[in-house]
């Protein structure tokens, strides 16, 4: 239809293109090119500071990894998991493990169930060291290692006597066994080894470092626990391949982090203003983000010695030190549409430079657009909005990149508030427990002013009412009180009850009953009294009457201290001591009166108690008291005792950070989840998509109510008028210029039907010609042949005589059964005279020839007449006529045939009523052209108007078949 083809000529300046260039393709490109360039680098600002405290964690782990009692221990650990059964073989462990491990030792010690059996296999160069070692003074060292006389013995014929097993003095004993492994190995000090926990130490006999790896095999049955065997190794510190120690680190790195080394630029020789403080620095370069450190002292001291006395590497390493370095990848600092940068803008550049093409190509030559109107109104749309969907698409992706970075520190931030609840909670614990010291003490003061036999049931239900593990109260007159707890106590120790008794009794015994100092000779002698100022005295008296915050003394228990005072309000009367355990306090804390806030609710946390055991932390579960076995945990959490706090990510959506609780040995973990919606990655995309799909939408629809319905209407009646349906209008309601159309389409329509009337009053060949242009139409006419028949109808009745109605029944019906046939064998009706009708049938390819139809319509005429009561009487001729237009353009015009054939037809047709048959009398070249297809009667010869002799007459009785 006419909407799939569109002409749009030039009739904009190139001022109003240019506008339109920039306004719609070089303005958007340009915003949309400074946009990405502005979120890419605040992107990428903002991931370098979230990664930074990763980077920081991950040094820590990188420098720890590094040692080199790290890497022994890693190997170890990986060569015993899963190993239940004890090897008593020590040469063919010694074999294994130098093959399997990656790790060269030097001697391995192995003894059986019960410590019994000891065996060993030292290399070639211990063994020039230590020929042998004594079996029984190592029995006795591994028996105090493994505490043997707290087991139960696996066999009941074993027994302590001639074993080698410690005396009834285990202090004693273990001071010896620690000597003998001292002066057995050369080592420079005595060393607390641990089971599966490598010790390092300096050793004469092997030349150097010496890594101690202890690993024993237990069992439980019950309530039984025995121990079923076990290895001690040795290794030389100058056997470990330090290159294999700084390789396998490098790839240990965590997941989205990575490990590598690099070197200073400035030699470290001769440079003494160098620290690590101006070595550790972060770098942003085009692989990422860095974080350059030093590596760990003794690890250097490793790296120059090889774990020997000799400084085999000093020189290169002062020429180039090597640093540690730890990366987070380019591509996961970078806006995630940067690895499309160059895309896009050559897609946006490619865009501009499209529309510059469609704009020039519009200003010189103007567009066909063969698209219908719904396509436009979606191409134009799609045209205008893709540049802002395109910004929309990309502040979206940055929004969720700041969405997972704001999701970190969020989660960072609630773990901070979680600490800081955590702290808060505990101090008000601690002044929780120190009021009740406190009110204990005026119970206490109360009994001594009224009955002193009270003060007993006082501190016991006060204790009753703590988790203390005991209540102290020491006098400075008369004999202290000390009461058990029946549920939290735990017995101490010598050294702590003297200590706790010599601190108390130095300051219950420092001033006298008038508040002066007491200064006593060494001999024990008191010389005399020293009157102290008044300000100094009230300044001790004030200090040390304050309660003491849980005084800690040198052990694991601490003292929660309470003055009571004589009635002079200067001299003490007694101190009130609630000893608590740390491990105590930690449990009823965490267990009963830490609840952490309802935002916090999504932070879950750990608690473990961390017992010191000499060369290490054993942590222990607070909810199920088991001992934590996994391993790396664990090693996080020992790089987190020598910094504030460890953060790691893990499986990407959980932040998990690790702090130990100021002096008190317990060790918070907590993790969280990021509070990015992932949700949003794929929904706001949805959503941009769909806004943008509904908004074309919505403008189709815009375009579909205001344009194109009122469109569609006209084709719909355009269609219907088409048909010949005059009676369709244009159902619309409009006052635009859509309503001024609707005026005019009705006139047009309204003409259109007036015209259809009137060709009802021509004939089919004026309408073709009309329609087709036909040179007939033009001045002069064309010649062509035909045959033309005049026919006059012939009633019984007389037809002057005839009413008016009567003629026009009969006439109609005449006419319409004339037209009929006549249109049915290619012929028209030229002209209705009267009661007579003039037919020309012309040369035609497609039929017949025109003598032949026009004889048989005639006949067909006179046949269906004669049905009806009425006759005809006809004249045909046949020849070339002059086809065409007569008459003025300013009256009335007719479109006819003329000629002598016309004069001819018309003369055969008034002769007499000779032709008695068919009433219808032939011309000679008529009957030429028929060539035998018609049989005719000769009637006789006449005279004819217009003829310079006689003419023939002859009557078409009829037509021969084939």
């Amino acid at each position: 239809m006419a909407e799939n083809r569109i002409h749009i000529s030039r009739r904009l300046s190139a001022a109003t293109l240019t506008l339109a260039w920039f306004t719609v393709f070089a303005v958007p490109v340009l915003l949309l090119q400074l946009s990405l360039d502005y979120l890419f680098k605040l992107t990428l600002q903002a991931n370098q500071q979230a990664a930074t405290a990763t980077l920081i964690g991950e040094m820590s782990s990188f420098r720890h990894d590094l040692e080199t009692e790290a890497f022994v221990e890693r190997r170890l650990k990986a060569f015993f998991v899963g190993q239940n059964q004890p090897e008593n073989n020590a040469k063919a462990l010694l074999q294994k493990l130098n093959s399997t491990s990656g790790l060269r030792v030097a001697g391995v010690v192995t003894y059986a169930a019960d410590t019994m059996a000891i065996d060993f296999e030292l290399d070639h160069g211990l063994q020039q060291q230590m020929p042998t070692l004594p079996r029984t003074m190592m029995q006795r060292y591994l028996s105090a290692l493994n505490h043997q006389h707290q087991h139960d013995l696996s066999s009941s014929s074993t027994t302590a006597t001639g074993t080698g097993y410690l005396s009834a003095d285990y202090d004693k004993a273990r001071k010896d066994a620690d000597s003998f492994f001292r002066r057995q190995f050369g080592l420079i000090a005595e060393i607390p080894l641990q089971p599966d926990k490598v010790c390092r130490t300096v050793s004469a006999k092997l030349a150097g470092s010496a890594f101690f790896y202890y690993h024993a095999l237990s069992s439980s049955a019950g309530d039984k626990n025995r121990l079923n065997g076990g290895y001690l190794l040795i290794l030389r510190g100058g056997d470990l391949n330090q290159r294999q120690i700084w390789q396998e680190t490098a790839s240990m790195a965590s997941s989205g982090v990575k490990r590598s080394y690099t070197r200073l630029a400035i030699p470290l020789a001769g440079k003494s203003n160098l620290t690590r403080e101006i070595i550790t620095r972060f770098i942003s370069d085009e692989t990422g983000f860095h974080l350059v450190s030093a590596p760990p002292d003794h690890t250097l001291v490793d790296l120059i010695q090889r774990g020997t006395f000799t400084l085999h590497h000093l020189n290169p390493v002062l020429k180039a030190l090597p640093l540690l370095k730890v990366s987070v990848p380019a591509h996961d600092l970078h806006h995630p549409l940067a690895g499309w940068a160059s895309s896009i803008n050559m897609f946006a550049r490619l865009f501009a430079m499209l529309g510059a093409v469609f704009l020039l190509r519009l200003f010189f030559y103007g567009i066909d657009f063969r698209l219908g109107i719904r396509g436009k109104i979606l191409l134009g749309a799609w045209t205008m909005l893709l540049m802002p969907i395109m910004l929309l698409l990309a502040g979206f992706v940055t929004w969720s990149q700041f969405d997972r970075i704001y999701g970190w520190y969020q989660a960072e931030e609630l773990q901070q508030q979680y600490f800081n609840e955590l702290y808060d909670g505990f101090g008000s614990f601690l002044n929780l427990l120190q009021k009740q010291s406190l009110a204990v003490a005026a119970e206490v003061d109360k009994a001594r002013k009224n009955d002193e036999a009270a003060i007993p049931e006082i501190l016991q239900t006060g204790l009753a009412s703590s988790c203390a593990s005991d209540i102290y109260l020491d006098r400075s007159i008369g004999s202290g009180l000390h009461f058990k707890s029946q549920n939290y106590h735990l017995p101490g120790s010598q050294k702590e009850e003297s200590a706790r008794r010599l601190v108390y009794d130095t300051i219950l015994n420092s001033f006298d009953r008038q508040g002066n100092f007491v200064e006593t000779l060494p001999d024990g002698k008191n010389p005399g009294v020293t009157s102290v100022d008044a300000v100094l005295v009230n300044n001790l008296i004030n200090s040390w009457a304050k309660p003491f915050n849980m005084l800690r003394i040198n052990t694991n228990n601490r003292f929660s201290t309470v003055f009571v005072y004589n009635d002079d309000k200067y001299s003490p009367y007694a101190l009130l001591s609630f000893k608590y355990s740390d491990t105590t306090l930690m449990r009823e804390f965490i267990g009963r009166h830490f609840k952490p806030s309802p935002r916090l609710s999504g932070i879950s946390a750990k608690f473990f108690l961390a017992e010191n055991s000499g060369t290490g932390y054993r942590l222990i579960d607070l909810d199920d008291g088991q001992l934590l076995l996994n391993e790396p945990l664990a090693e996080k959490i020992s790089i987190a005792e020598g910094v504030e706090n460890f953060v790691w990510r893990e499986r990407g959506q959980k932040l998990m950070q690790t702090r130990w609780f100021n002096d008190y040995p317990l060790v918070v973990m907590v993790a969280g989840d990021v509070f990015a919606g992932d949700f949003s990655v794929y929904l706001v995309p949805a959503m941009l998509i769909g806004y943008g799909t509904l908004l074309i939408l919505f403008i189709y629809l815009f375009f579909e109510l205001i344009y194109l319905r009122p469109i569609r209407e006209f084709i719909r009646v355009t269609a219907e008028v088409g048909a010949g349906n005059y009676a369709e209008q244009v159902r619309l309601q409009a006052n635009d210029e859509f309503g001024d159309l609707q005026k005019v389409f009705a006139g047009m329509i309204q003409g259109l039907e007036q015209r259809r009337k009137l060709a009802h009053f021509v004939s089919q060949d004026v309408r073709a010609a009309v329609e087709s242009g036909d040179d007939a139409m033009a001045p002069g006419g064309v010649r062509v042949a035909a045959t033309v028949a005049f026919i006059q109808l012939q009633t019984v009745e007389n037809f002057e005589n005839c009413s008016a109605d009567r003629k026009f029944a009969l006439l109609s019906h005449f006419i319409s059964t004339g037209d009929r046939i006549v249109d049915s064998f290619g012929g028209v009706i030229d002209k209705v005279v009267e009661d007579t009708l003039m037919l020309v049938f012309r040369e035609t390819s497609s039929c017949d020839s025109h003598c032949l139809r026009a004889c048989r319509a005639a006949l067909q005429i006179a046949a269906d007449l004669r049905g009806s009561g009425m006759s005809v009487r006809a004249g045909i001729a046949s020849g070339n006529v002059v086809l065409g237009r007569i008459g003025s353009r300013l009256g009335k015009l007719d479109y006819t045939v003329i000629g002598d054939t016309v004069n001819l037809a018309a003369r055969l047709k008034a002769l007499p009523a000779r032709a008695v048959v068919t009433g219808i009398i032939i011309a000679p070249s008529t009957i030429r052209i028929l060539r035998g297809k018609a049989r005719v009667g000769f009637l006789e010869r006449t005279e004819i108007k217009g003829k310079s002799r006689k003419y023939p007459v002859y009557e078409l009785l009829e037509l021969r078949q084939g």
